[in-house]
Formats: structure tokens, C-alpha cells, sequence
């Protein structure tokens, strides 16, 4: 059927226009885009709306219309025959041909005058059934299957009907257009072209080009889809995408040979995992190829690599070591060669089925390059169509110029890249000042709301929606429940449900949302009203109850890409460095306030500090760096935490802060050690879920009696806990364990486990009040400037943590075990290092002489503490109490059986004054030893063969002893 529209009723001819297009938006494949017009033909000028001269979206300039508007975007679902002969016998004998092969093939088609100087006939198709096989090429190759569909179509078609398309001169421009562009024009029905001559429908083909008005104007009323399943031609289109398919495969072949893959496990290729489970019987000695050239492509080295094809040889059935060897052996020498991995090679040998591309990680390189290549592909036409503007010395004009490109080009490009050439290309080159930059920037995100909006209007347009009401019968409320349902997930944000709590996207991650609930409802409320339900609480509340079973997940769900985390300009995956857009199935709830540009390198002051910082010890730089990257890997690789130790003044406040500001305060916990180790309450560990760490900023020195839960949490065992009110929640933490100190707490768990996991690092060097102290550091390390440096270097930490498979550390495990020890019990050591027995040296030879030193030691006890302030100094172990000191001496000698006695000088006379000399409290039985390892010179030891003195009663030191605990318990004697 069709319409006949007066050529001279403009508003009648501007209707069928609008009408025709709703018809072609639901013919096309993805009914969600919108269909472009160009309003008037030629270029914009001054004095003219620049919004009629560009390619829009019809919805935005509908209202502007006053005459037929020009042209249309072609669809990508249609063949359009356009001969550009000038020659018209030659174009209607090839045309007259087309059409009569088409009704005689039962192919719809559509003709109509151009009204210029051709004949355009349009076949709109529709999409055929495609085998497994095929469909999982076209999803590995990315090839674009409606233009490949397109070019077969109209080539087999000419064939069949004899014509030449050469002689007619067809536009292949029209056919050949990539779906994912913009696309090609072609003028529509009721475009005049002159008085009397406009594009319309027609039934046959003029034997010479028709005069002005002698057509009459005549619009199509429906179009018909060409189904191509039932017919030979989809054969002609299945063999066409089966030859693309295989002429991309060979281009990402060789993309693959090129391909970067250092610092991936090789079992992540399903090709690669496959030779290990499928027990290969024949091709052993390929398999083993296989796995050598995959490693090496991976970076790993050749000792390694050998490890790795052992572990494949194992699973040979009634293969003999004699075999193992000699196929190992003649592979080997494979390594140092220029031969590559090959997929075509692997399959060849052991068949398409070893090959799951979706699962493999070339396949996301590939769409990646494809990615970056229609990125280039964009940039370069960005690129000509502004150099192609000439800037108006008028600065209204220039802005109605940008506006101009804005519309026809950036509205259909990313947001990112579009504000990209925005301020790189447009501001400064076309001088535009604040205000005008401000103006334009505002007009994009305008023009963005209103594509949106069509977008989402077209898609409602375009469905039939039936006026539903609840009413008596469950089958009533059943359907509009259903209605709601899927109106919430096509047009309300995402969201999904944890434990009983609510998180909502937000364009870059999920956040946690309480007011989400009342949100929803009120969303379901508008669309009720929307479609004429009526609808009760108790309905909304089923509705709400549905959408948030479908979207209930476990906390699984949100690590099953653990290596990929959110910057603000998209997903980082911090394994390889590559940037992702921001996508709302990837349920991530973890965010770095930090953009990623992998060119900028950690700041000067950064720098300084991690000198200034480690001064001493410079490899704990790189234990360091592999903690800041580790933290941004979700999950427990490795089974570690750390402790950073050092007195006040030294830095670690510094790093503390920074780790912070670095993760953000949302992405860290701050549990001290013994609240994980011993809960409070069911609701604590529930802290660690979705954080990148747990740092506590100052742990206390409570013993530890249980490190249970620090291994579970740091061992990849599950942890449960949950929110007040909420349901349990079942999850592996990846917060890393960080605690901060002075004195590290005594752990009783003296277990490999314990020691194995554990990371000193320590805080040696002061700088407080010194002329090193930078009042202002941590203001320039944490500016967002210095963090993206930051970011790079915490990446290249964790990249080299994973390539080495263990952290940097020069200690071993004994060591560490010794170094920890001495630092939760700093006396016990000193007192094992630095005090002997003033009886050993006699003891055994010559007990009155033992007894004649025991009575002749004195070590005072400003003497015992400057020992132990240099020992602390050497050890960077913490600073202690001068009472503490003291009071811990006699404590932990008698625990190595060595007899000691708190004393204080007599009460005597200065002979020179007359008055009481000062009196010092001291050790007996003791002498201090190794004190040139301190930098102090050896205590001068009493000739004992000279000394005759008696022992002191035991009552009077009694006396004595009490005095000092009676005076010191009362002094304050400050720190040292």
C-alpha cells in the first residue's frame, strides 16, 4: 500500500517523512539508534541554524523543520542499488533487470524516482540463523557481519539478475559502509530536488528521466524484511562471513605472534590448560612444544620453563622417563630460537576443540588493538574534519562553527575522547576564553542528555505497551509485575544485592546505597503511572522482591577479575597496564581517586623521601614499592601482612598517610591487630569486605595469643561476618594486613606459618626537628599530581612481585624470626647480648673468687640505660622508660640464671662540701660486655686479687632496694 501526498502541502510532506522514518527505525537491528537526517543540503554559513546543516538525530530539529528535510543514514539491514550513470537507457536496462529477478524471487524491494537523475532501489533483509561454529569465529574476529552480509547480497543479486554493475555504475559507498560509523547517506521520499522533481515511489522505471511534475508524490506505507533463511542465499552470506572470518583470523594470527603476553600465566589460555587435563597420547613431544613456546612468550624463563613441561609429561599416559627426557630435551632447544607459538599449529595437531578463544587472553588483546585502532581510525577523522574548518575572525561564529562539528562529529564518539578534543584541539587553537570554553563544554553535555533521551524514546516508540491493571485475579497482578520488572532493567540504574544490602551504579563503580530501596519504589510508581497500572504497596513490594532476587550475588561475584580496578578514567587491569571503559558488569565496589597515565613518573619529592626514608637499607625500597602494588591486586596472591616499625619521626606517619591517600579512605579499614585476631563482636571482620587494605596506624603491645583469623584472612580461607541487621556474608578478604609501630606486640604463635608470612620493614632514620624534616612532605607526596606518579611505581612493584613469585627481602625466615623476636621483647635481647654473669669468668675454677667479683660489680643504672639507647639505636627497636629499663634488667637475668641485686651508694659526706654526696642506684652481679658493637667503651672490670671488701648485709641491701622502688615509682624520668 501507499501514500499520496500533494508535492506543494510542505507540513503533509514533512509528516510522511517523520512517519516513514518510525517505519525504518523498527526495521533496522538495533532499533535503539537513532536514524540521522541532514536537514538542508550544502554547507552551513553565517545567519544560517547550523543545527539544519548537520547530520542529527531527526527528534532534535524536528521543531525546526519548514521544508522536507535532504537526506538519511542508510540502514545498515539494507541493500541500496544507486546507479550514477548519467546514461538513463543504460541505468533503467540494468534496473528493469533487478527488479524483475526480484519478483520473480520473491524479493521485497522498494523503487522510486531519486529525483535527480537515477532510479534507487532499496531491499531491506533480515537476519538468518547461524551455526555455533561460525557465530564463535565472528565473536573471535570481531568482523563486521552486516557490511560482509551487504557486499555478498547485492553481488550475488547483480549475478543472478544479469546486471553490470560497473555499467550502471552502482555506489559502493552505499554498501560498503562499516555498521559501527555513522554510515552513508541517501536522499529520502519527499526531498525535492527542484520544482517538481522530488524522490518518490514508482512501480516501473521511466523510459526517460521524468519532467517536473510528472510523477506524483507517493510515500511507502510499510516495508517488508526479505527473509533470506529459507533461501540459497543465505548460504551466499554464511560462505561470505565464513571467508572473512578466515581472512581475520589470519590477520590476528599474526597479531598473536606479535602479542605481548610477559607476566601471564600460562594456564590462563584454555589451549595451554587443555594439554594438561586431556592425557595426549599422540603429539607428545608437539604438546610439549607448545607449552615451551607459550612460556616464552610469557616471559618465563627457561628453568621455569623446563619445571612447567615436566608437570605436562607427568600426565602422559605409559610414558617412560627415557621418553620424558629425550622429547624435553629436543624441545629445549627450541627455546633460544626465533620460532613462535601458533594457534593454527596447535589446533592443526590437536583439533579446533583445544582452542576456547572467548576464555583467552589473546582474545581481549585482539579486541583491544581493535579497540585502538578504530580509536586512531576516529581520531583521524576528528583530526581532518577540524582542519578542514577555516576559524571565523568573528568569535559568535567560530562558536557556532565548533557547535557545528560538535553535533556532527563528537555527539557520536566517546565522552572521553570527545572531551579530549575539546580541550586539546578546540580551546586554545580556536581561542576561546573560560566563559566561551564553558559555553561549549555545557552545549555538548546538552546535546549528550537529548541523544540519550531519543534514544530511549525511539526504543519506547517502537514497542507496543498495553494498558494493564491490577485487578481480581493473580494472572493480572503477574503480568504487570512482570512489566515492571523489565522496565526496571531497562531503564533504572544497575544495581545488585550483597548480604541484604543494596549497591547501586554509578557510572564508575557500585556504591552501597541505603536510601537505594525508597529510590526503586519511587521509580516503580512512575512507570506504573507511565503504562496506566494501578498499583498497591504490596504489589511494588513483590515487584522489588523479583528484581532484587535476579540480582542477588555472592561476594565471589566480586573479585572474578581480581587483577582489574577502577581509576577515574575507566578499569585498570594493573598486571599489564591497559585501560578499560568503565562497565557496569563488572561489579566493582573499589575506586582509585587517581587517573592513570602511564607517562608520568613518580614525583622529585617522592622520590627524596623513599631515599631520605630508607637511607641504610635501600633494598626495603622495593619491598616498599611490592607492598603499595600488592595492594591494588584483589586477592591473596600471597599469604602475608606487614608490620612497619620505627619510632616517632622517622617517616612511617609519612607512609601510613600516603598508603592511605594512595588507596582512599573508602578503600581502607583501620583494625588493629588484636581486634582481628579476637573480634569484639560478629559485625568487625565485616569491615574488611571490598577493602584494598587494613591499616592500623598504631598498634598497642597487648600480647597475641591467637593469629587464626589473621591467617584465614590473609590465606585465602573464607571470612563470615556481617552488618547489624543484615544477613551473613560468606567472603575472601584481599584487604592487606598492615600495622604500624613502635614496639611490635609479643605473638605467641611461634609457627613457621606465622614467620612465613610476616614483613618487617623498618623505619630507621630521624627527622624530627632536624635540617632534613620537610614540615610539608606529605601535603606534595599526596597531591593528586604526585599519586599518579604514585600509581606507576606501585604498578611496577606488583609487576615485578608477580614476575619474581615472593617479595624482596634479603632476610630469611631465621632472621626475620630473630629480628621480630627482638623487637616484641627489645630486654630480653639486650640482656642476652650485652650482660654476663660477673661470677662466670670464676665460677668454676675458683668460687672465692667468683664470690670477690660478684661483690666488686657495680653497673649503674645511667649506665645500663645509655646501653640499652645505643643497642635500640643499632636494632631500631623501640624507646623505652628508663624504669622499664631498669626494672626489666633484674627480670630477665634471673630468667638466664644469672644473680643479680638492685643497690644504692651509702649515705656519705663530700669532704670538700660537707654535704651528702650524690648517691647512684646500680646493678650488683653483672658486668655489661660488647659495648664497642654500641660504640661505647668496655667497662673497666675491678682487679679482683686486690679487693678485700666484704659483701654488703643482705638486710642492708634489702633496705636500700626498697628505697629505690619507693623513689622511682614516684620520679618522672621522661623517655629517652
Amino acid at each position: 500500500m501507499t501514500i499520496e501526498v500533494n508535492s506543494a502541502d510542505i507540513p503533509a510532506i514533512i509528516s510522511n517523512q517523520r512517519q516513514w522514518l518510525k517505519i525504518l527505525q523498527v526495521m533496522q537491528p538495533n532499533k535503539k539508534d537513532p536514524i540521522r537526517i541532514k536537514a538542508i543540503e550544502g554547507n552551513w554559513s553565517e545567519g544560517k541554524d547550523y543545527d539544519l546543516y548537520g547530520w542529527k538525530p531527526s527528534v532534535d530539529i524536528w521543531h525546526k523543520l519548514e521544508h522536507p528535510y535532504y537526506t538519511r543514514g542508510i540502514l545498515p539491514n539494507e541493500l541500496l542499488f544507486d546507479p550514477d550513470t548519467p546514461e538513463w537507457a543504460v541505468m533503467k536496462e540494468g534496473i528493469d533487470k533487478l527488479c524483475s529477478y526480484c519478483m520473480e524471487n520473491n524479493i521485497s524491494f522498494i523503487p522510486a524516482f531519486s529525483g535527480g537523475k537515477g532510479i534507487h532501489v532499496s531491499i531491506f533483509f533480515n537476519a538468518c540463523n547461524v551455526d555455533e561454529d561460525l557465530i564463535k569465529g565472528i565473536e573471535e574476529t570481531g568482523i563486521d557481519v552486516l557490511r560482509t552480509a551487504r557486499r555478498a547480497l547485492v553481488s550475488e543479486i547483480a549475478k543472478r539478475a544479469d546486471v553490470d554493475l560497473e555499467a550502471i555504475r552502482a555506489d559502493w559507498g552505499k554498501i560498503n559502509f562499516h555498521t559501527a560509523s555513522k554510515g552513508s547517506q541517501v536522499r529520502d521520499f519527499g526531498t525535492t530536488r527542484a520544482p517538481g522533481l522530488y524522490k518518490t515511489l514508482i512501480e516501473t522505471i521511466p523510459e526517460s528521466k521524468p519532467e517536473p511534475y510528472e510523477l506524483p508524490l507517493i510515500f511507502p506505507e510499510k516495508v517488508e524484511l526479505w527473509e533470506i533463511e529459507n533461501t540459497d542465499y543465505k548460504q551466499v552470506v554464511l560462505d561470505a562471513l565464513k571467508k572473512e572470518v578466515e581472512r581475520a583470523k589470519k590477520a590476528n594470527e599474526y597479531a598473536l605472534n606479535d602479542a605481548d603476553f610477559t607476566g601471564i600465566e600460562i594456564m590462563k589460555f584454555p589451549c595451554i590448560k587443555k594439554l594438561y587435563e586431556a592425557g595426549i597420547k599422540n603429539g607428545r613431544y608437539y604438546a610439549g612444544l607448545s607449552v615451551l613456546l607459550m612460556c616464552k612468550k610469557c616471559g618465563i624463563p627457561k628453568e621455569e620453563t623446563e619445571k612447567h613441561m615436566r608437570e605436562l609429561f607427568k600426565t602422559f599416559p605409559g610414558i617412560t622417563q627415557t621418553e620424558t627426557e629425550l622429547r624435553i630435551n629436543n624441545a629445549l632447544t627450541m627455546y633460544e630460537t626465533d620460532k613462535k607459538f601458533s594457534c593454527r599449529e596447535l589446533k592443526d595437531n590437536f583439533g579446533e576443540d583445544f582452542c576456547k578463544f572467548s576464555d583467552c587472553p589473546n582474545a581481549e588483546k585482539l579486541i583491544i588493538e581493535r579497540k585502538n585502532q578504530e580509536d586512531r581510525d576516529t581520531r583521524k577523522t576528528l583530526t581532518d574534519a577540524l582542519v578542514s574548518i577555516k576559524p571565523s575572525p568573528d568569535k559568535s561564529i567560530r562558536i557556532q562553527q565548533i557547535k557545528e562539528f560538535i553535533t556532527t562529529y563528537l555527539l557520536s564518539v566517546d565522552e572521553n575522547l570527545a572531551e579530549e578534543f575539546l580541550i586539546t584541539k578546540i580551546k586554545k587553537p580556536f581561542d576561546f576564553n573560560g566563559d566561551e570554553f564553558g559555553l561549549l563544554k555545557r552545549f555538548f553535555k546538552s546535546e549528550q542528555k537529548k541523544l540519550k533521551a531519543f534514544k530511549i524514546q525511539m526504543e519506547r516508540e517502537n514497542q507496543e505497551y498495553a494498558a494493564i491493571t491490577f485487578g481480581e485475579t493473580a494472572d493480572y497482578a503477574a503480568n504487570a509485575i512482570a512489566v515492571l520488572v523489565d522496565e526496571f532493567r531497562k531503564y533504572n540504574v544497575p544495581v545488585f544485592n550483597l548480604g541484604g544490602q543494596l549497591y547501586v551504579y554509578n557510572g564508575r563503580i557500585y556504591e552501597s546505597d541505603d536510601a537505594a530501596l525508597a529510590k526503586m519504589k519511587t521509580f516503580l510508581y512512575q512507570q506504573a503511572n507511565l503504562h496506566g497500572i494501578s498499583i498497591t504497596p504490596n504489589n511494588v513490594n513483590n515487584v522489588l522482591k523479583r528484581i532484587i532476587d535476579e540480582n542477588t550475588i555472592n561476594a565471589a561475584d566480586l573479585t572474578t577479575a581480581p587483577e582489574r580496578i577502577v581509576v577515574e578514567n575507566g578499569i585498570l587491569d594493573v598486571l599489564t597496564g591497559e585501560l578499560f571503559d568503565h562497565d557496569p558488569k563488572e561489579r566493582q565496589v573499589t575506586e582509585l581517586n587517581i587517573r592513570y597515565d602511564p607517562t608520568v613518573q613518580p614525583s622529585d619529592d617522592f622520590e627524596n623521601y623513599l631515599a631520605s626514608t630508607f637511607k641504610g637499607v635501600e633494598w626495603e625500597i622495593d619491598l616498599f614499592q611490592e607492598l603499595f602494588g600488592y595492594c591494588l591486586l584483589r586477592e591473596y596472591r600471597f599469604e602475608v601482612f606487614f608490620f612497619l616499625v620505627g619510632n616517632g619521626g622517622n617517616g612511617r606517619t609519612v607512609a601510613t598517610n600516603l598508603l592511605n591517600a594512595f588507596l582512599g579512605d573508602k578503600n581502607v579499614s583501620s583494625k588493629k591487630l588484636q581486634e582481628i585476631c579476637n573480634p569484639s563482636d560478629v559485625f568487625s571482620l565485616m569491615g574488611l569486605h571490598g577493602k584494598l587494605a587494613n591499616i592500623c596506624g598504631e598498634t598497642g603491645v597487648e600480647g597475641i595469643d591467637d593469629l587464626s583469623n589473621l591467617k584465614a584472612a590473609t590465606g585465602r580461607d573464607p571470612v563470615e561476618s556481617r552488618l547489624p541487621h543484615k544477613q551473613w556474608v560468606r567472603f575472601y578478604s584481599y584487604a592487606k594486613m598492615i600495622f604500624s609501630m613502635n614496639q611490635v606486640p609479643i605473638i605467641k604463635d611461634s609457627t613457621r606459618g606465622r614467620i612465613r608470612r610476616m614483613k618487617i620493614i623498618d623505619f630507621k632514620n630521624s627527622f624530627v626537628n632536624g635540617q632534613n624534616a620537610d614540615e610539608d612532605l606529605q601535603n606534595k607526596l599526596t597531591s593528586p599530581e604526585s599519586l599518579i606518579g604514585v600509581l606507576n611505581w606501585a604498578i611496577e612493584g606488583l609487576q615485578r612481585l608477580i614476575r619474581n613469585g615472593k617479595f624482596t627481602d634479603i632476610r630469611t625466615e631465621s632472621q626475620i624470626a630473630i629480628e621480630f623476636d627482638r623487637k616484641s621483647n627489645p630486654m630480653k635481647h639486650f640482656v642476652r647480648d650485652h650482660i654476663d654473669d660477673a661470677r662466670a669468668e670464676y665460677e668454676l675454677d675458683d668460687p672465692k673468687k667468683a664470690d670477690i667479683a660478684y661483690n666488686a660489680s657495680r653497673v649503674t643504672f645511667a649506665q645500663i640505660i645509655q646501653a640499652y639507647v645505643k643497642y635500640a639505636k643499632v636494632h631500631n627497636l623501640p624507646t623505652l622508660d628508663p624504669i622499664k629499663i631498669t626494672a626489666s634488667v633484674k627480670y630477665e637475668c634471673e630468667l638466664v640464671g644469672i644473680m643479680v641485686k638492685r643497690c644504692r651508694d651509702r649515705y656519705k659526706k663530700d669532704p670538700e662540701t660537707g654535704k651528702a654526696a650524690l648517691r647512684e642506684d646500680f646493678f650488683k652481679g653483672i658486668i655489661l660486655c660488647g659495648l664497642d658493637e654500641l660504640g661505647l667503651g668496655e667497662n673497666e672490670q675491678p682487679n679482683i686479687d686486690n679487693i678485700t671488701e666484704p659483701e654488703p648485709e643482705k638486710a642492708e641491701l634489702t633496705e636500700l632496694t626498697n628505697k629505690y622502688v619507693a623513689n622511682t615509682t614516684q620520679a618522672n624520668l621522661g623517655e629517652v
